[in-house]
């Protein structure tokens, strides 16, 4: 039987992390990502999108500024609709120097959920695939070889590093992999550090 396992969780805090992971989430090279709603569109009152800036499991974030001149991020939920808003709820009151705000769910008049948040501007997905994996390769792959269980908690383009490591995942897919929120990733790996099984925590 596999001793060798590694968990990756958005739970807790960092779920307020990988929004920003969402929203600042680069597009895959060879094209442009083409969004539902253009520069200028309000499909949300008392808000004018700008750009969007990333896709995932959940739906589509852009940059926009409110009436009143504020910038910040709207993320359009189109699937999973419960899950993330559990998520949502759990972090709005949440304040950290770490976290970024999440200010309100809003509906608009098709009645779809919008968050509402603080707009980060971050690195892209490649460069945290360059700053994580060789944190993985010192620390975490040793400690794995050593046979111990490593649980890793972080926000979204992190995992999403992590998850394309290690179940080789494209770089056209990888941009659009939604981790979801509060739900642990079991990989059970051989001694190649190879993965063997994949699932989620909750499934066994």
């Amino acid at each position: 039987m596999n001793s060798r396992a590694a968990t990756l969780d958005s739970g807790g805090p960092a779920a307020a992390e990988a929004m920003v992971a969402d929203a600042v989430a680069a597009p895959a090279r060879g094209g442009a990502m083409k969004f539902a709603y253009a520069s200028g569109s309000r499909p949300l009152d008392g808000f004018v999108i700008k750009r969007g800036i990333g896709r995932g499991g959940f739906g589509e974030v852009y940059f926009a500024t409110s009436d009143a001149g504020k910038e910040l991020a709207l993320k359009h939920i189109e699937r999973n609709l419960e899950v993330e808003l559990r998520g949502v709820g759990q972090c709005l009151n949440l304040k950290h120097p770490n976290l970024i705000d999440l200010y309100d769910i809003r509906y608009d008049d098709q009645g779809d959920a919008w968050v509402v948040m603080e707009y980060v501007a971050g690195a892209s997905l490649k460069d945290t695939i360059d700053r994580v994996l060789p944190y993985y390769e010192a620390e975490i792959a040793p400690a794995l070889r050593r046979g111990e269980r490593i649980i890793v908690s972080a926000h979204g383009n992190s995992l999403r590093a992590l998850e394309k490591h290690l179940s080789g995942i494209g770089d056209a897919d990888i941009v659009g992999l939604e981790i979801p929120t509060g739900q642990p990733i079991v990989y059970e790996l051989d001694d190649d550090l190879s993965m063997t099984d994949r699932y989620y925590l909750s499934e066994r």
